[in-house]
């Protein structure tokens, strides 16, 4: 008789009903009821957890577990059901390779130092002009043809040392130096040196190969010396100018490779230098004005042009997660790390930096966790929800505890 009673304490104790909050699994109530946190129905507890609850003091030390774990605000409980219904979504921390990519507006400037102004070193009358503006020149093509009696005379003195009876080789250098220092071209020297015959008009060659970038004279006009009648710019090498933003200038280097997309070939990249970082910044606008060299030996580019500036930084690996799984706030950043099913850490991080979708976290993540990317906002509800109900009923609970 007393092992049929044993048996029946037993079987009313397997047959015992648990019952739990879906929403806070900490709430446990042998009877039917609504929770005393959120008056949701309670609803029956599995098997697995009512083996625990046949001990009283198991009851008692789970009780205070998840009284502890209540009140750590960090940890988060939800059911399966709740987790499939809000939408929650994961990825998993990740160690990548990392790099940035910029892009920024840019436009084609010529060298400065690659102009040359073109001024005589005599006065005259131009004659003729045979360029005109926006012409390509090489070195030694012909530009004006110019009457300078100053000239005129000078040659006169130098045939007439070329063709004394008594040649003085030193008087005849030094004419000839005097000429090239006037800047009268080599073509002309030896016209007069072969023919012994000098001209009162001259034709006047360009120093420099490049293009006619602006033309200050008219035929039939007088020039004095220094006026600057052509300015000829070399545009085999040109500046690409570009302005970046103040926070992504610690990623510009000089000596970095760039690519460059103008709006007058979208199909073709073109390959550029940062050559020149400016030591200043427009305050207005908190800009930094960058200069990279390109090569336009085949005069594709035209000071003028714009287009679009590329960079990407060298690459480095760092820990990572997408950015929907930071929540940002003004007292830090964090995450939410899933424990186990329907256990989520929320726990604290540092952000170094954001790359692409990506956010590159310096602490307390590691890789091949896993955390939550969608639905986060709702969890964090629920966290704030529980430290909320967890407070309340800290100011209302007996200041001791037994087992």
């Amino acid at each position: 008789t007393e092992k049929k009673d044993t048996s029946a304490s037993n079987h009313s104790k397997h047959n015992r009903k648990v019952y739990t909050c879906p929403m806070h699994p900490e709430v446990i109530s042998d009877k039917d009821g609504r929770c005393p946190k959120c008056n949701m129905k309670l609803v029956e507890k599995k098997e697995d957890f009512q083996s625990n609850m046949e001990d009283p003091n198991m009851m008692n030390h789970q009780e205070h577990n998840e009284e502890t774990n209540s009140s750590h605000a960090e940890i988060v409980h939800l059911p399966a059901e709740r987790i499939q219904k809000i939408g929650v979504k994961y990825d998993l921390v990740k160690k990548v390779p990392l790099n940035k990519k910029f892009r920024y507006h840019v436009y084609i400037e010529a060298d400065d130092l690659k102009r040359y102004r073109f001024s005589p070193r005599f006065g005259g009358w131009i004659e003729k002009i045979y360029i005109r503006e926006g012409d390509r020149v090489k070195k030694g093509d012909r530009l004006l043809k110019i009457y300078s009696p100053e000239i005129y005379q000078l040659e006169l003195e130098f045939i007439n040392a070329l063709t004394s009876s008594i040649k003085d080789e030193k008087l005849v250098e030094l004419i000839e130096n005097k000429l090239r220092l006037f800047e009268v071209g080599t073509k002309e020297i030896e016209r007069l040196k072969e023919l012994k015959r000098a001209q009162d008009k001259i034709d006047i060659e360009s120093p420099v190969d490049g293009f006619i970038f602006k033309k200050n004279i008219q035929e039939k006009e007088y020039v004095s010396s220094g006026n600057v009648l052509f300015e000829i710019q070399d545009i085999r090498s040109v500046f690409a100018i570009a302005n970046f933003f103040e926070y992504d200038f610690k990623y510009i280097k000089k000596g970095q490779n760039v690519e460059i997309n103008l709006d007058s070939f979208p199909d073709r990249v073109f390959a550029g230098k940062v050559d020149y970082i400016y030591p200043q910044a427009k305050p207005d606008f908190r800009i930094i004005k960058v200069r990279v060299i390109v090569d336009n030996r085949d005069y594709l580019l035209k000071p003028g042009m714009s287009g679009h500036i590329s960079i990407t930084t060298e690459s480095k690996e760092g820990i990572t997660v997408p950015e929907d799984a930071v929540v940002r706030t003004g007292k830090g950043n964090y995450v939410f790390v899933e424990k186990s099913d329907g256990i989520f850490e929320k726990r604290m991080v540092e952000i170094k930096d954001r790359y692409d979708g990506l956010i590159e976290i310096v602490s307390n993540l590691f890789e091949g966790e896993k955390v939550v990317t969608g639905a986060n906002f709702l969890i964090d509800s629920e966290s704030r929800l529980n430290s909320a109900f967890s407070g309340s009923e800290e100011k209302g609970r007996a200041p001791t505890h037994q087992h």
